[in-house]
Order: C-alpha cells, then sequence, then structure tokens
C-alpha cells in the first residue's frame, strides 16, 4: 500500500505541535541523521534492544524527519515510517532514497495498517508527547506479529 493510500484510509489526523517553527527547530536540531546525542547514545542503544534483521518490517512510530529509518534502511530492514506532522514527513520524504515509506498518520490509530504488518515497532523519545498513549499501545498490539518486538 503505498503512503498515499494509507493516508486516505486515515481519516482522522491529530493536532500536533511539530509543523511550522517548530519542525524547523527540530530538524536543525536533529538533521538528516541525528543529534549527536541520537547517533552515539541513543540510536546505538535502540538497535541493541531491537537487534534488526535484514529483511524485517519495521514501523518508526512518530518518525520524524527520518534519522533513524534511515538508520534501519541501511541494515536492509524494510522501513516504514509515521509521523502526525506533514512538515517532518516532508523533510524525510525529500531525504530518502525512496526505499523507506513514510505515512503522515495518527500513532493512536494505526488501524491504517493490515494486522500483524510489523515485525517491530520502535517509538524514540517521543511517545511522552502522544496522547492518549492507551491506544498508541493497543494499536501497535494489532500491527505487530505474534513474538514481535516493542
Amino acid at each position: 500500500m503505498t503512503p498515499r493510500q494509507l493516508r486516505a484510509r486515515s481519516s482522522h489526523l491529530p493536532e500536533t505541535a511539530w509543523t511550522g517553527e517548530v519542525a524547523q527547530w527540530y530538524d536543525s536540531l536533529v538533521g538528516e541523521k541525528g543529534s549527536a546525542y541520537q547517533k552515539d547514545l541513543v540510536f546505538p542503544g535502540v538497535l541493541k534492544l531491537l537487534e534488526p534483521k535484514k529483511g524485517e518490517r519495521i514501523l518508526d512510530l512518530a518518525c520524524g524527519q527520518g534519522a533513524f529509518c534511515s538508520v534501519l534502511q541501511k541494515l536492509g530492514v524494510d522501513v516504514t515510517g509515521l509521523d502526525a506532522s506533514e512538515e517532518l514527513v516532508k523533510i524525510a520524504r525529500e531525504r530518502s532514497t525512496g526505499k523507506v515509506r513514510y505515512v503522515v498518520g495518527d500513532a493512536s490509530r494505526l488501524d491504517v495498517f493490515p494486522p500483524e504488518s510489523f515485525d517491530a515497532i520502535v517509538c524514540i523519545l517521543a511517545i511522552q508527547n502522544i496522547d492518549p498513549m492507551e491506544s498508541v499501545i493497543s494499536g501497535c498490539g494489532q500491527v505487530i506479529k505474534p513474538g514481535g518486538r516493542l
């Protein structure tokens, strides 16, 4: 399913503060490859916990401008990035090699994806900004394969 088709299936997008000047500020802080904190500490730690394998389908929930998606794609992972900020997803798409699918969508409404479509889901430094959190966790349970990793 293409990002456009996925967006069409999502009838509700949440309001997000990650627009305009905030999106530009965040992109200047994180950039294409992540901030120093992300590159040196967060991303290696997440990779150690996640243990991604080539060919796995992984959802990067609240992916921002796609810095971690890019890391996963370089490891041979089939990556989908989802974020509520149209501006950050636009930046991610512009920087993408075309191998990562980016979707503008609501992290609390993951029913835009078929059940059990991902081997793993990551949400890096973002879940605290998503309300209601319960529906995010519930949605993850629906779109992750049995035995998958969150």
